[in-house]
């Protein structure tokens, strides 16, 4: 590549030689292509390395780094950051596909409105197949994203792009919700943050691996997001420092301790519809903290079924 990059695309992968060639082929073929792409191997033993090294043999725009040791995605992302020459950054894990006009719609609205920090797009949904099971249109507005984001993460995290500020690293305390994370500090810093209303990136759905145990983290690590940035508001700083991730991280390893942990559990039971290990949680949570509570209203939905459940969710989230 001739000159320096506009954009830094910033890809970690971990073991994903099934879906690694797909991504990479998508970035290759945006129609924006002052670009470079940083994939950092995070110490694969599958074929990722060799992949990613016949590629970079092959297009210069690729910067390969491998990691000595497993880091895990935030500190490979950070240490891709840290190497990042474009005026801007932009997110792509190494299972997800980037729809060819990405690049160029989401430079083309950050090169027009230089009050807006970070922009997302709306994705498709895709299983591990690659077939297409749904699709995520976000509210587009800063002032829509800034309301809903308090409550809710509205910004898929493979759509994201933003200045290169050299400003903002991902958290590594936070197992999961490392992005939302993100996010609301640059919103804590006044940051105008928008969405695209194309969908412009397949985003692979997880596998269920896990099941509730990674979606009560999930859950948990978000609602610690929250109450950081509500501290953020108050105060001007958050606990990050002396937050122990360890209690969330024991989740799944025994029983359930804390009424923080049983309500993300709960949820995630009926994330996952398993309607009757969400009561089992209900009734552990109504015998050690009472009935007249939030919880309740989960009990009183379960006997809906999973299909009125799932309309309700729905329902929610489009109007939030």
């Amino acid at each position: 590549m001739n000159g320096k990059p506009e954009i830094s695309v910033v890809m970690p992968a971990f073991n994903e030689e099934r879906y690694l060639r797909e991504a990479i082929e998508s970035v290759l073929h945006q129609t924006f292509a002052r670009f470079e792409l940083i994939v950092v191997d995070d110490c694969s033993t599958d074929g990722s390395g060799d992949i990613i090294g016949r590629y970079a043999a092959r297009d210069d725009r690729i910067v390969a780094v491998r990691n000595q040791q497993n880091l895990g995605r935030s500190r490979s992302r950070n240490l891709a950051l840290e190497a990042a020459k474009g005026r801007y950054i932009a997110i792509l894990d190494a299972d997800d596909i980037a729809l060819p006009s990405r690049l160029e719609r989401e430079y083309a609205c950050l090169e027009g409105n230089p009050g807006i920090y970070l922009v997302g797009t709306g994705i498709y949904k895709i299983d591990r197949a690659g077939q297409v099971v749904g699709s995520y249109q976000p509210p587009t507005n800063p002032v829509a994203v800034r309301r809903i984001m308090g409550r809710r993460c509205c910004v898929m995290h493979p759509s994201a792009m933003f200045r290169n500020e050299r400003r903002y690293r991902y958290r590594d305390k936070f197992g999961y919700s490392q992005d939302y994370d993100l996010f609301l500090r640059m919103l804590s810093d006044g940051k105008d943050i928008a969405n695209l209303p194309e969908l412009l990136v397949k985003y692979r759905l997880d596998d269920g691996g896990q099941g509730w145990i990674k979606h009560a983290k999930r859950i948990m690590y978000s609602e610690k997001a929250k109450e950081f940035y509500r501290q953020r508001a108050l105060g001007g700083e958050d606990g990050y420092d002396a937050f122990d991730p360890q209690v969330i991280e024991a989740v799944g390893e025994g029983p359930i301790v804390g009424r923080e942990a049983l309500r993300a559990v709960m949820r995630a039971k009926f994330m996952l519809n398993d309607l009757e290990g969400g009561r089992r949680a209900c009734r552990e949570y109504f015998r050690k903290y009472g009935v007249m509570n939030g919880v309740l209203a989960y009990w009183l939905i379960s006997y809906l079924g999973s299909g009125c459940i799932g309309r309700i969710r729905n329902m929610i989230r489009k109007y939030a």
